[in-house]
């Protein structure tokens, strides 16, 4: 998957650049914009640095809303239904949910939850990491950390263990992704393997 970081430091560099020239363009024909919106009002805001805080506030309003739009076809923020099925044991398949926090920087998974299989207890996890792979439009990994509090573990868990995903994901007709699947791969005691699959909960 692509780097939200990287394609966005272009688009601030572009909206910089369009406000710089919207800001030549004002004081190339500085007479005419005094007379269209007045002298002291164009007196007051150029003295405020009105450009200034015009800049901050568009950065502001892309950082936090807008890249969404643009970059629609990245966003995986959002609510999150999954199952994972294990390849070793049979008829130990779970289901669970969890939460995706995402900006232009990071990617994080949080509040997830799997319910079910033979110990019928549910485990807690999230994301300790994420890594986008940067030779596949599709690919990314998340590193993953499960926490079960609990005193009947079952054979081979233990209180916290660490693994990986590594995610193909789904785009619809929109380039809006909706699904992922992929495999995911304990590297702690239990050393358990599977499949995972996640799709987006309904709202």
């Amino acid at each position: 998957m692509k780097s939200l970081s990287r394609l966005s430091f272009a688009e601030s560099a572009l909206i910089a650049a369009t406000m710089l020239a919207a800001q030549n363009s004002v004081i190339a024909h500085v007479d005419k914009v005094k007379a269209f919106v007045g002298a002291n009002i164009f007196n007051t805001v150029v003295s405020a640095g009105a450009f200034a805080l015009l800049f901050k506030g568009v950065i502001w309003l892309y950082e936090h809303y807008l890249w969404k739009w643009r970059f629609r076809s990245e966003v995986l923020a959002g609510k999150w239904r999954h199952k994972i099925f294990r390849h070793d044991v049979e008829n130990d398949t779970r289901a669970g949910e969890f939460e995706i926090v995402q900006d232009l920087f990071d990617i994080k998974l949080v509040n997830g939850i799997h319910r079910g299989g033979k110990s019928a207890m549910p485990s807690l996890w999230h994301s300790i990491g994420c890594f986008r792979d940067p030779t596949s439009d599709t690919t990314i990994w998340f590193a993953y950390e499960v926490r079960r509090n609990r005193d009947n573990l079952a054979g081979g868990e233990s209180d916290v263990d660490v693994g990986l995903l590594r995610l193909n994901v789904i785009r619809d007709t929109s380039g809006r992704i909706v699904q992922m699947a992929g495999q995911y791969m304990d590297a702690g005691k239990s050393q358990r393997r599977g499949l995972f699959e996640a799709w987006r909960a309904p709202k």
